[in-house]
C-alpha cells in the first residue's frame, strides 16, 4: 500500500508542476492581449498583420513547408521558438486573478 501512495503522491505531483506551466503560460498569453507589456504586444500585433498579409497572398502549399522546416529546426536553436522567446517578455500580474 505504501509503494501505491508513494507512485500516486509522485503522480500528482507532476501533475501539478504540469498545470502550473500551463496556467503559467496561459496567463502570458493573457498578458499579450492585455497589453500587459506595450512593446512585446505590438511586436505580437505586428507578427500577427504580418501573417495575415503573407496568408492572404501566398498559397498555404508554399506557407506549409516553412512551417515544418521551422517546427523541425527548433530544437537546434539555442533560445526555443519565437512564441516562447516573445512569452517570456511578458510580465505575470502581480496577483492572479480571482475566478468567480
Amino acid at each position: 500500500i505504501k509503494s501505491y501512495a508513494n507512485k500516486t503522491k509522485s503522480g500528482l505531483t507532476t501533475f501539478q508542476r504540469t498545470l502550473h506551466k500551463v496556467n503559467t503560460k496561459m496567463l502570458k498569453v493573457e498578458g499579450l492581449y492585455k497589453w500587459r507589456s506595450v512593446d512585446v504586444s505590438t511586436k505580437f500585433f505586428a507578427i500577427l498583420v504580418a501573417l495575415f498579409f503573407v496568408f492572404m497572398f501566398l498559397p498555404f502549399r508554399y506557407i506549409f513547408p516553412v512551417i515544418v522546416v521551422d517546427f523541425f529546426t527548433t530544437k537546434w536553436q539555442s533560445e526555443g521558438s519565437t512564441l516562447t522567446r516573445l512569452l517570456q517578455a511578458v510580465p505575470l500580474p502581480e496577483r492572479m486573478p480571482d475566478f468567480d
